[in-house]
């Protein structure tokens, strides 16, 4: 009559239809969860097997066996003998000009011998300095590449950066050797003594 019958019909198919959507949407998420869980039990896997490769390579090493160079390993040296030495040589002898060089300071000294080292794949290369004095700088340079090593000596003048670090405040300040109230700097009254 009014056509009021159909409506309990058309209330459950709309009640069927969201229900099948939140039952998919419910059937998705359990889907991806279980790829996830399982991607993560597999990288989990994974990288157990990795650290147990890690380990026997180490284990290997130790025991004078080759294998493959991890990661902080160092590589076989492929150079002939010749062509270490010659490198070892090349090397220490750059080192020395790097280290004799004037105008650098001692951290530029430190960052171009690093480099040297790199360049010439020496197993060592540093430069160290020994002592210094007003205008000189005692220095040594080592260097290692196998069975090859040497250190040496070497003297080089300071810089002027460096000299400059060793002025005083007060030789700043008061650049011609007096205080404002007409002393020497040296003088007791000022408070320096040289």
């Amino acid at each position: 009559m009014l056509g009021v019958g159909g409506i309990a019909d058309k209330v459950q198919d709309i009640f069927t239809s969201i229900h099948e959507r939140i039952d998919a949407a419910i059937d998705g998420f359990i889907e991806n969860a279980q790829a996830w869980f399982k991607d993560k039990k597999g990288r989990r896997q994974q990288k157990k097997e990795e650290k147990q490769k890690e380990k026997e390579a180490k284990k290997n090493a130790k025991n004078g066996e080759e294998g493959e160079a991890g990661e902080g390993e160092k590589e076989e040296d492929k150079r002939t003998e010749q062509e270490q030495k010659a490198d070892f040589d090349k090397g220490m002898q750059s080192g020395v000009e790097v280290v004799k060089t004037e105008g650098k300071t001692s951290e530029e000294l430190a960052a171009e011998v690093k480099s040297k080292k790199q360049k010439f794949k020496l197993d060592e290369l540093r430069a160290k300095m020994l002592s210094e004095t007003e205008d000189m700088q005692s220095w040594t340079l080592t260097s290692e590449l196998g069975v090859h090593k040497k250190t040496e000596k070497i003297e080089r003048p300071k810089t002027a950066a460096e000299n400059e670090e060793q002025v005083s405040e007060d030789e700043r300040k008061y650049p011609k050797g007096e205080c404002p109230r007409g002393h020497s700097l040296s003088e007791p009254q000022c408070g320096r003594q040289s």
